[in-house]
């Protein structure tokens, strides 16, 4: 359509040109002053034949003139605009590089990139499947949480959703209810989920307080620049509808019919640096909720197995053999985990308290694997009390079903 438009420009404008040598022609000759009328006809006629024996040229000239009034003022337009961008000390270089981990954690690491790269960070995310036997209904059910911003809307604001049309327009003309209301409406049926570890990397490098979630906790993440002048706004409606039903101890949400709570004044940081990935909304979620099969398989799936094969192969009846098949490995595995972590993270194996909540908040290692990509291959955020107590309390129920079926 742009070029059929561009085309039809320049043959209008041409067109335009040939047929102004018509109009001075009669022009010329309607002239009935005498004194002058001579006058008037030959210098009209000289126009009249240049503007018929060079129409192509001036048509030329002419839409040459019409882009560069356009891009002049296009241009002071922009400068008019971003004035305060063009004069800052800093700036932020968006570029996207496509590759596997290990060739784009290279790329950004070399010396020419260096510069311009001050912290390198593996953002995670998913979307949520719906657990639903259609597949299609939403996972999450944001009908309190909608209550709760529709009692913030102006008495003259109708919620959109009653409406039989009804469309969301976003800006800092619309009512920052008005503007949460769109965002949850049009990004609901399969919302983007974020591990709390990844995001607190991205806080850390912001310079940023990092954020701590429990499993039933949840922070509902706004694009700083999908509003713009609205977002500021719009984020303090959010946290005081967090806020209020924190204090009311309300949960605004749930997940897969999973209360969740929400939590306010977190702050809001962009997530890509490529324009043309869209992420305008997200649920930020504790690594519990973010990855729970991992720990889930590493907790049933080993002594499953053993006990299977200790069942079917082993005649031995007494107690002590399977404590010592199954109950005791698990420990020595939990022992492991722990001492593993405690090093990785160079943390004293006293503290219990500070190196379990390192390592549920998946913290960058700081010993032996420093590598962002060998991090995320090498994951122990799994390894927490829900993991242990659970690992060992199945183990415990193999041992007792091994000695009852020998006996």
């Amino acid at each position: 359509m742009l070029l059929i438009a561009v085309l039809l420009g320049i043959i209008g404008t041409i067109l335009f040109i040939r047929g102004l040598a018509r109009i001075l022609s009669i022009w010329a000759a309607s002239i009935k002053h005498k004194a002058t009328r001579g006058l008037y006809v030959f210098t009209l006629r000289q126009l009249h034949e240049n503007v018929v024996n060079k129409y192509i040229s001036i048509s030329v000239a002419s839409i040459l003139m019409m882009l560069t009034i356009m891009l002049i003022t296009d241009g002071s337009v922009r400068i008019m605009s971003y004035g305060s961008e063009l004069t800052r000390g800093t700036s932020v270089y968006d570029f996207t590089v496509m590759g596997n981990d290990q060739i784009v954690e290279k790329y950004l690491s070399n010396e020419q990139i260096r510069p311009y790269v001050s912290n390198l960070n593996r953002m995670e995310i998913g979307n949520i499947k719906s657990t639903a036997s259609d597949g299609i209904s939403s996972p999450v059910d944001w009908s309190k949480f909608r209550k709760q911003i529709v009692q913030h809307l102006p008495q003259d604001v109708v919620d959109p959703a009653t409406q039989e049309d009804g469309m969301y327009s976003f800006g800092s003309d619309q009512p920052a209810a008005l503007n949460l209301l769109g965002l949850i409406d049009t990004g609901s049926s399969s919302p983007y989920l974020l591990p709390v570890s990844s995001y607190n990397r991205l806080l850390d490098a912001a310079g940023e307080e990092q954020i701590s979630l429990g499993n039933n906790e949840v922070v509902y993440y706004l694009n700083p620049d999908f509003l713009g002048n609205a977002q500021d706004e719009t984020v303090t409606l959010l946290n005081q509808i967090a806020a209020d039903a924190q204090a009311n101890n309300e949960a605004s949400l749930s997940i897969n019919e999973r209360p969740f709570y929400l939590v306010p004044s977190v702050p809001m940081k962009g997530l890509t640096a490529d324009e043309n990935i869209k992420i305008i909304t997200a649920l930020i979620v504790s690594d519990e909720i973010y990855t729970p099969l991992l720990g889930g398989l590493l907790a049933i799936i080993p002594y499953l197995l053993g006990t299977i094969y200790l069942w079917k192969s082993c005649n031995q009846y007494k107690i002590w053999f399977y404590v010592l098949a199954i109950l005791l490995p698990s420990i020595v595995e939990k022992i492991t985990l722990y001492l593993f972590g405690s090093f990785l993270y160079n943390l004293s194996p006293t503290n219990i308290v500070e190196v379990m909540e390192t390592i549920g908040n998946n913290m960058p290692y700081v010993n032996f694997i420093k590598s962002q990509s060998a991090q995320y291959l090498i994951n122990i955020s799994f390894f927490n009390w829900t993991y242990i107590i659970c690992s060992i309390v199945f183990s415990l129920a193999c041992v007792l079903f091994l000695v009852r079926r020998k006996k």
